[in-house]
């Protein structure tokens, strides 16, 4: 050391001196790394062993350990100070005295069963945090519940699951397990029981089974996870004789390594030592007798007890499932089950023949399964510098089987061959359940369950068996398979079952109860069943007392401002062209209506929202109005208008006259209002082109199977609404709007939406008489933009229907003839060209006298093509025995071509409007540098890029950006054969 630390000072010492002080440095060295780590782990060794004396036999210094009379006026030790001299944490020390005096208190017996049935079966799941759990759970315990029934049990079942009952949404859930005669249990009574599951349950405990076992309204309970099945009825386990003396059952679980700190602190919280291994997985024997060896865990996925019986363990599991410590150091209910009977002293049977694997057997060639089992399949999985072949047959475990525990020594799990490989028929009694909670992805052509494989590893050693799976990812067609893991070098014998013989239909059966659980109608059926109970009238909504704004009668009943008329319109960004188009088109026939324009925020721009205002139009964004409305909605769901109804109910006005953005309106409509027809009925429809259809699952979904009448579906591009008249159709619409990702898969869009809103809540509504007219034009060869001179030949000629024309109605006039009312360009606007006049002839069925549309089955349109540039083309469909009527629309109706093209060329004000934007817009261009640009010279220029379809946008756009004074030089992009040479022309 000291020339060591002469060496670091640099002071002088002889060669010699310095020699033996490095060689003393290095052999310092050397025995700081060779002997610390021994005493590192003696250390370890001894703070361990000095643990688990502190638990076995606690120190009287410990207060938290012994119970120690204190003086007057003396204080006990601080709980810090015996974590110190225990060795554990402050929370164990706290854990540990709560449960001390827990187990202190008479908890008395468990409510008397509520059922007059005194055995019955709880299906339970756990973890339920959202609607969609909820609603998987409720799949499951009715799959669960149809298997149990499919056996010819009759045990009545209920169902513990976690769930915010008072919400519609779970309500529905209670309905549809109502539905199949499933009873539900609300485990939590308390909002203390309610906020402490809540806290664990966001920490992903799955501790909340002992509070439903609470609840449970039988004395002596099968309880299953409710992805089990039943093979067996099960009713005869309560008369066995170990269940009348024990009180319980369980089955063996999956083992689990836990560490021994974990045995040790569980031992501490309970303030006993379980066995002289301090091992976890300590059950019973058959003959009663405590396995103190190696022994395995509980299965929750199923197990039978008695309550009275069994109750101060049922009330210490549910203490304990409360503790934050606690669910750190568990994982699930199969190991807080043993705790809870050991920690109460509860005695109990268990089943100690290992679970079973059930499965599929799949090899390269069969990834399906294969249906050939032998010897040599491989069950258990790799390990070490064992690997199996590319083309070995392999187990796939995607269910765990449980076995009759009473059943013939030959039954399932309980094989007394000593054999490495073995095929064995077994009892077909031997199986009583099958937990699929692992399945690892269900598809519906793939036997999941074909074959059942056990390994009997308590066969040599004479005990209960520590049985490990490991998982991997996917194997064939297969997801998530389960292999057995070896724990020793030399093998346990196992013996392999094919299920496919002794119970044929056991997959069949499995897909069958699966499916048919997952009745999305009748769950549709229940929720509209429910919604429509719900609604309020609309004065009952206005109540000062009625604040529920959760319900839609009341938050959409306070926008409305009585006595009001308007015009509403909705849509996006994309759409701020049009609705200015069709408002200035409505001014310019008379109509003074004020003009709203409905939309969610971030689907309108700011600057397209000024341009929008500065026409006199209202913006009402109604996205605050819509939370827990458009929740699964996707692209599809908003392209299909499934918000249409929502912005007509947050608009302001009382009555509507609503507008798509491509409406094209003709007259103006504000006599629609003063009509009697309105007056009576409240709403107006208009007709689309076919018949709606009878065979349509939403009638029964609807419950309206007895009140079906033929009509012709709805055109939703104009609504005239008086919505306190209409307020349960309305309230209905909004319901199937937002179950649109259920309900658009049945019927198209918004149009149909609106029918079954009020025909399902018997709502009055009119619907216009007169059939739609397809507007367009007739093109050939010679006449690629259209002649009204020309016919129809369909072999020479072709129509193209660009626009839907509806008519008004007789309003108890006699003789009266229908006036064109409203064009819906709903074509035009996808591919407009400045040259063609869109309006020049109409088709429609000339029915025979006597006949309307409704009394045909296959009145529509049909795409009729794309041609001469004109795409989306639309005629009416040929039907035998009507004819088709062509008449020429400009001739009789002169000017509106004209009007359209004016207002669709956008006026001066627009321009205005644009100019000034694009002016401050390019005020705010930042000075670009080029340097380092691979361009030539550093030019700077605009590049745009456009085909036919949006060339008049652009040139429009040029036009701008010139009158704004800019003088950058543009380019236009485009690929050959999507511009035509005028286009071509008119940008040079």
């Amino acid at each position: 050391m000291i020339a060591w630390r002469a060496l670091r000072r640099g002071l002088p010492t002889s060669k010699i001196g310095s020699r033996i002080g490095i060689l003393a440095f290095f052999a310092v060295l050397a025995w700081v790394v060779c002997f610390v780590p021994v005493v590192r782990d003696l250390a370890r060794i001894s703070s361990k062993f000095e643990l688990r004396q502190a638990v076995s036999e606690p120190s009287s210094a410990s207060p938290a350990a012994k119970s120690v009379p204190l003086e007057s006026g003396q204080s006990r030790p601080s709980t810090d100070d015996a974590a110190t001299e225990s060795g554990f944490s402050r929370e164990v020390l706290e854990q540990r005295e709560k449960t001390a005096a827990f187990l202190k208190i008479d908890h008395g017996s468990p409510p008397a069963a509520t059922s007059q049935v005194r055995n019955g079966v709880m299906l339970y799941c756990s973890g339920i945090i959202s609607e969609a759990d909820y609603r998987e759970c409720t799949y499951d315990a009715v799959a669960a519940a149809s298997s149990l029934r499919a056996t010819g049990s009759t045990l009545p079942i209920t169902l513990a699951a976690l769930g915010a009952v008072g919400s519609i949404a779970s309500d529905l859930w209670v309905d549809y397990l109502f539905f199949h005669n499933i009873s539900i249990v609300n485990p939590f009574t308390t909002s203390a029981a309610i906020n402490a599951s809540s806290n664990l349950r966001s920490e992903g405990s799955r501790f909340d089974l002992f509070e439903a076992l609470t609840a449970v309204p039988f004395e002596n309970v099968i309880v299953m996870d409710t992805r089990t099945i039943s093979l067996k009825d099960p009713s005869f386990l309560f008369d066995r004789k170990e269940f009348l003396n024990k009180g319980s059952l369980f089955w063996t679980g999956i083992g689990l390594d836990y560490k021994d700190e974990t045995r040790i602190v569980m031992q501490a919280i309970l303030g006993r030592q379980t066995s002289r291994h301090l091992n976890i997985r300590v059950p019973v024997k058959p003959e009663g007798e405590i396995a103190s060896e190696d022994s395995a865990t509980f299965s929750s996925s199923v197990f039978i007890l008695n309550r009275n019986v069994c109750w101060k363990a049922v009330q210490l599991g549910s203490h304990l499932s409360q503790s934050q410590i606690v669910s750190k150091l568990l994982f699930g209910e199969d190991s807080l089950l043993y705790w809870s009977f050991v920690g109460s002293k509860t005695p109990y049977y268990h089943e100690i023949s290992p679970p079973a694997l059930v499965g599929a057997v799949v090899g390269s060639k069969s990834p399906q399964g294969s249906s050939i089992i032998t010897d040599d399949v491989v069950v258990y999985a790799p390990s070490g510098n064992r690997t199996s072949a590319p083309d070995d047959l392999q187990l796939c475990g995607q269910a765990v089987g449980y076995g009759d525990p009473f059943g013939a020594p030959q039954s399932l799990g309980r094989s007394s061959d000593t054999q490495q490989h073995r095929i064995a028929k077994v009892d077909t009694s031997s199986l009583l359940f099958v937990n699929w909670r692992s399945l690892g992805r269900y598809a519906k052509g793939l036997e999941h369950l074909r074959v059942a494989v056990s390994v009997d590893a308590s066969a040599k050693r004479g005990s209960a068996a520590k049985v490990l799976f490991e998982t991997e990812p996917r194997r064939g067609d297969f997801h998530s398979c389960r292999m057995f893991k070896q724990t020793s070098e030399e093998r346990d014998s196992f013996q392999i079952v094919d299920l496919s013989q002794l119970h044929p239909k056991l997959n069949s059966n499995f897909h069958s109860h699966r499916n048919g659980a997952r009745d999305e109608n009748l769950a549709q059926k229940l929720k509209a069943r429910r919604f429509r109970s719900s609604i309020l009238p609309f004065e009952a909504s206005l109540l000062p007392g009625v604040v529920d704004t959760s319900n839609p009668s009341v938050l959409f009943a306070q926008q409305v401002r009585k006595g009001t008329r308007g015009v509403v319109i909705t849509g996006s960004g994309k759409h701020a062209h049009n609705v200015i188009m069709t408002t200035l088109l409505l001014r310019e026939t008379g109509c003074k209506l004020p003009v709203e324009f409905l939309y969610m925020k971030g689907q309108v721009h700011e600057v397209e929202l000024q341009w929008i205002s500065s026409f006199n139009i209202t913006t009402v964004d109604f996205a605050p109005l819509m939370k827990g409305f458009s929740e699964g909605w996707g692209r599809e769901e908003w392209r299909l208008g499934a918000a249409k109804v929502f912005s007509i109910l947050a608009s302001s006005f009382e009555e509507v006259l609503f507008l798509d953005p491509d409406n094209y309106v003709l007259r103006d409509p504000t006599y629609l209002f003063e009509t009697q027809t309105y007056r009576k009925h409240g709403s107006i429809f208009w007709p689309d082109f076919p018949v709606r259809k009878k065979g349509l699952a939403v009638w029964d979904i609807l419950e309206m199977q007895g009140r079906f009448w033929k009509e012709l579906e709805f055109e939703t591009g104009q609504i005239v609404i008086n919505k306190r008249a209409s307020w349960r159709g309305l309230m209905m619409t909004v319901h199937i709007s937002k179950e649109s990702n259920f309900y658009f898969r049945h019927f198209l869009g918004d149009k149909e939406a609106f029918f079954w809103g009020y025909a399902s809540s018997q709502t009055p509504y009119y619907l216009a008489p007169h059939y739609i007219h397809s507007v367009g034009l007739v093109v050939n060869d010679e006449f690629p933009r259209g002649n009204t001179k020309i016919g129809v030949d369909f072999q020479k000629t072709r129509f193209c229907g660009q626009s839907m024309l509806q008519s008004d109605f007789p309003d108890h006039e006699a003789g009266y003839e229908p006036r064109p009312l409203f064009m819906h360009w709903n074509m035009v606007k996808r591919n407009y060209k400045p040259d063609v006049n869109y309006f020049q002839s109409a088709m429609t069925y000339d029915f025979p006298k006597g006949f309307e549309a409704s009394d045909y089955d296959n009145v529509n349109y049909h795409y009729s093509g794309k041609y001469y540039g004109l795409e989306n083309c639309l005629a009416i469909k040929p039907i035998e025995g009507v004819k088709i009527r062509l008449w020429d629309w400009n001739a009789m109706h002169p000017g509106h071509n004209e009007r359209f093209h004016k207002a669709y060329q956008i006026t001066p004000p627009l321009g205005d409007f644009y100019r000034s934007r694009w002016r401050k817009f390019a005020a705010e261009i930042p000075a670009y540098s080029t340097k380092g640009s691979p361009t030539e010279g550093g030019k700077r220029g605009i590049i745009m890029v456009g085909s036919n379809d949006n060339m008049h946008n652009i040139v429009r756009t040029i036009l701008l950006i010139r009158s704004s004074g800019s003088k950058l030089p543009i380019e236009v992009m485009y690929r050959p054969g999507k511009v035509i040479p005028e286009q071509v022309e008119l940008l040079k």
